[in-house]
């Protein structure tokens, strides 16, 4: 298991936070030749920059969306891509399947009925195609 190094600002060796990020992708890259990897992040990961750093390194990923951006979905009937926006396609998009979650935060245990769901997308500028994991906290969702 390979990680980013928090970085300081102010230090000299700091060139920029995606370069630290990209450094730590191809030291993991180096680390586990002709193994697939898959980098999971938070919503700081959430740049195209690092779509595209990720895929140069033959990886996947998995990070929390938090941009609301432009994206195309297929739409199979009509053999074409169709513009969309991400935060309205996921508000819209029916579960595959639903599932009760129990765990565990802040010594409280917690149980949510959850759905999931997920769908084929690409960024309109590269062309890169991405597979969006939806899950939902249906016990908030009230009808």
């Amino acid at each position: 298991m390979t990680y980013a190094n928090w970085f300081s600002y102010v230090t000299e060796d700091f060139v920029s936070q995606n370069r630290e990020i990209y450094r730590a992708l191809r030291i993991s890259r180096a680390l586990f030749p002709g193994r697939k990897l898959r980098f999971v992040g938070d919503a700081g990961l959430d740049d195209q920059k690092i779509f595209a750093q990720v895929a140069l390194l033959n990886g996947e990923f998995v990070f929390r969306a938090c941009h609301d951006r432009q994206v195309e979905v297929y739409n199979a009937r009509l053999d074409r891509w169709e513009p969309e926006l991400l935060f309205d396609l996921v508000a819209s998009m029916p579960f595959e399947f639903e599932q009760v979650i129990v765990f565990t935060h802040a010594r409280k245990t917690r149980r949510v009925r959850t759905g999931f769901g997920w769908l084929k997308i690409r960024l309109p500028e590269t062309h890169q195609v991405l597979w969006a994991l939806v899950a939902h906290d249906l016990t908030m969702v009230t009808t």
